[in-house]
Order: structure tokens, then C-alpha cells, then sequence
């Protein structure tokens, strides 16, 4: 794998042709509207939520590198990306590939691309190339970064604390956690543990794969994981001559779910009244409720 970055980072310093790029072990460097930046400190750590960021400076400059997680692939940026690169200059104006530029300077949007190459089994370091256009909070300062590279830079605490789970494994968690969730009845027992599972399986597939579009978020802000889940013995059957037997479940929160043989499960307000009472007044009505 080494073999194959530096074959890159040669390919790399090949097209600039004689210009003075420079390279180190570690190193995280580019060229900053044309001219050679080097970082002097350089980490990387995984926070919280297993995003990478890679940070260095050079003087007063800082340059900070997100993706949406540790694993090898191409991170996009711009266009409301979730990866993003952001850069202080020693005017201390802050550009990131999340702003849009004012039609002013142009009319195209902020762009770039974060490519993790290598990232160690130890969970150490990691190597990548990037480049990209950021633009200030006002569209009107723009920064250029090109033929970017970060090779071998230190992981904070070496990686240890932090799993990296491959975008292919989170997909094949993903399926499997909705296999389950789709089998299991809405007013099962289990029905909210099952489908916290796959609330966080498809949170982990963000995390490894990422989410430019917003579909898997919004597949997670669809979900209701308490919603017609009842406590055992809150169900009651009920029927007579002319009602056929309808299941009445209480949910717990005044409310109660309603379901006929036959037809879909309706959510029905108990207004104010006990579901004890409800079923009280179903018996009285002549229906036979156990």
C-alpha cells in the first residue's frame, strides 16, 4: 500500500513540473494558491462520533481536514457534505468548503476532495492526498489548496479507543438489522429494542459510508421506536354479534391502538379516559372483552 501512495504522491510532484514541492515522513502539505505549504505540527484523532480529522499549522495558519470516517476512499466536499476542509489565515479569516462564495468572485460552488489511501492496522496513522476551494463566512475571500498530501500523520491515542467499521460491513449490518425490523410486529414486546438496533446500524452506515443525500438520516427521523409498543397484558380482544373481534392495546401514553382482522392498525386518543375505563365501556355496550 505504501508502494502504491507514493507511486501517487510521485504522479503528484510530476505535474508541478519543477515547482518546489517538498517532502517529508510524516508530512501534511500542499500548495496554497500556488505557492508551497507546509505544515510545522501535524495530529489526527477520531472523535466522538468516528469522524476523522486531520489539524496541522504553519505559524498562525491552521488547516483541519474532516471526513466522515477513518476508512480508505474518496471524501467529496462541498455541496453540504458532511466531510469538509477548513483553513485560518494569518489574517485570522476563517475558510471552509461549507461556504458558498458570492457571485462576486464566482459562480461556482465550493468543491474539493479528501482521498485516505492508507490507514494503518495498528490505527496509528493514516496517508491520503487532497485538495479544494473554501470560501469565508461572506463568499468573498477565497483559498485554494492543490496537490495536497498527508503521509503517515500520528492518530491521537493511537486509534485504540476508536472501531473503524468498513462502509461494506455497515451496509451488511444495516440489511440485516431492517431484515428483522420488517418481521417484527409494531406491537411486540421487542419491537423497541428491534428497532433501536436498526436506528443504530443505519447511524453507524452514516458514519462509515457517509450521507450526502440525507436518505438514511431520513429513514432514522421516520422512525418511531416507542410507537405502538405495549406493555404485556395491555392488550384486550373484543367482540359481539354484530362487531367483528377487534384487538384493543394501550400504548401507554393515552392513546391506544386499534386493530381489526383484515384491516390496518389504526392509533385511536383515549380522551381523557383510563384504557381500563374504555374497555369498562366497550362490556357495558355488550361486547365481550378478555
Amino acid at each position: 500500500m505504501k508502494k502504491i501512495f507514493l507511486l501517487i504522491v510521485s504522479a503528484l510532484f510530476m505535474v508541478g513540473c519543477g515547482e518546489d514541492l517538498e517532502f517529508n515522513t510524516p508530512a501534511l502539505q500542499g500548495k496554497k494558491d500556488s505557492a508551497l505549504w507546509r505544515a510545522d505540527y501535524y495530529t489526527a484523532e477520531i472523535n466522538s462520533s468516528g469522524q476523522l480529522i486531520i489539524s496541522g499549522g504553519r505559524g498562525s495558519e491552521t488547516i483541519a481536514l474532516k471526513t466522515q470516517s477513518a476508512n480508505v476512499g474518496t471524501y467529496l466536499l462541498g455541496g453540504g457534505s458532511s466531510s469538509e476542509a477548513s483553513f485560518v489565515s494569518s489574517q485570522d479569516i476563517a475558510y471552509s468548503t461549507n461556504n458558498e462564495p458570492d457571485p462576486i468572485i464566482q459562480i461556482y460552488p465550493a468543491d474539493g476532495e479528501i482521498m485516505i489511501t492508507e490507514y494503518s492496522e495498528s490505527g496509528n496513522a493514516v496517508s491520503g492526498t487532497f485538495w479544494f476551494n473554501a470560501f469565508s463566512d461572506s463568499g468573498l475571500n477565497k483559498v485554494n489548496f492543490s496537490q495536497g498530501v498527508f503521509y503517515e500523520v500520528p492518530i491521537s491515542g493511537g486509534g485504540s479507543s476508536s472501531v473503524v467499521v468498513s462502509c461494506d460491513d455497515a451496509v451488511a449490518a444495516s440489511a440485516a438489522a431492517l431484515a428483522v425490523y420488517q418481521a417484527t410486529d409494531a406491537t411486540s414486546a421487542n419491537y423497541a429494542a428491534v428497532c433501536s438496533a436498526y436506528e443504530a446500524a443505519l447511524t453507524q452506515q452514516i458514519t462509515s459510508c457517509g450521507d450526502d443525500t440525507g436518505v438514511l438520516q431520513g429513514i432514522i427521523d421516520g422512525l418511531d421506536c416507542t410507537s405502538g409498543t405495549v406493555v404485556p397484558g395491555t392488550c384486550q380482544t373484543c367482540s359481539s354479534t354484530v362487531v367483528p373481534e377487534t384487538e384493543y392495546c394501550d400504548n401507554q401514553d393515552g392513546t391506544m391502538t386499534v386493530t381489526v382482522s383484515g384491516f390496518p392498525a389504526t392509533t385511536v386518543d383515549l380522551q381523557g379516559i383510563s384504557f381500563d375505563d374504555y374497555i369498562a365501556g366497550l362490556e357495558t355496550s355488550g361486547m365481550t372483552c378478555n
